[in-house]
């Protein structure tokens, strides 16, 4: 913390239509996670893509 200055979080909220708004930034090449995610094989490309599109306790269809 600088001397004078408050941390506050910042809370974003995105509303995506479908699970593809949320996986095709995995799939652009631009970042970490992209990175990450393009540097696997198809396979476990594939198993990452599967094990995410898994529902979340709480969530509801």
């Amino acid at each position: 913390m600088i001397h004078g200055k408050v941390e506050t979080p910042i809370e974003v909220t995105t509303e995506l239509e479908n699970f593809d708004d949320y996986w095709q930034p995995f799939l652009d090449r631009v970042g970490p996670a992209p990175s990450y995610t393009m540097s696997l094989n198809s396979q476990d490309r594939q198993k990452l893509e599967d094990k995410l599109r898994e529902p979340l306790p709480g969530d509801y269809p």
